[in-house]
């Protein structure tokens, strides 16, 4: 098991009034027999005063990855599921598709509504990589955008060329080329 502690304490009065920012309490752990990953985050405010709680779970075996991320939107320990990523790795290839779900404070429970699905196809194969991001504003549809983002990289130099595109046209074009010496 693992515990972090992270606080944030202001010493400028002219800031606002001294003291505690936030605190942030993390704990871990894996339960190896069932290859369960389990993170537990609580997020305190400036009045010490319990502000947001996550969990997130995730399961693995060999190239299969699935992680939930939970929050407790209602207090106590009500988890609704906030997001919920599946990924298989195949050699040099890789599909993940991410569901962004509907919290039951915001008046959804469950899976309904899907608010958001992302799916991303990677492919890398020495130094060329390929990534292709669709994101979907519900399960299947309609079409947000999508991303394609192509790279080659060389010891001591590397370029990387991106493209996304919405319904309504191009939206952004990036071009990034990086030099060592």
């Amino acid at each position: 098991m693992t515990i972090n502690i992270d606080a944030a304490i202001n010493l400028n009065d002219a800031e606002g009034p001294p003291g505690i920012e936030y605190l942030q309490i993390t704990s871990s752990f894996r339960a190896e027999p069932l290859n369960l990953d389990i993170t537990d985050i609580l997020y305190f405010d400036a009045d010490l005063a319990l502000s947001s709680h996550t969990l997130i779970t995730g399961w693995s075996a060999g190239d299969i990855f699935i992680t939930a991320i939970w929050t407790d939107t209602l207090g106590g320990i009500v988890f609704s599921l906030r997001e919920f990523m599946a990924s298989l790795s195949l050699g040099g290839v890789s599909i993940t598709s991410d569901l962004f779900v509907c919290a039951a404070d915001a008046g959804c429970f469950g899976l309904s509504p899907i608010y958001q699905h992302d799916v991303q196809l990677a492919f890398k194969n020495g130094p060329w990589a390929a990534d292709l991001l669709i994101v979907l504003l519900g399960l299947v549809k309609p079409l947000d955008k999508f991303v394609l983002t192509i790279s080659y990289t060389e010891k001591g130099w590397g370029w990387r060329a991106g493209t996304a595109i919405q319904p309504s046209g191009l939206k952004v074009q990036e071009l990034f080329v990086n030099l060592s010496f």
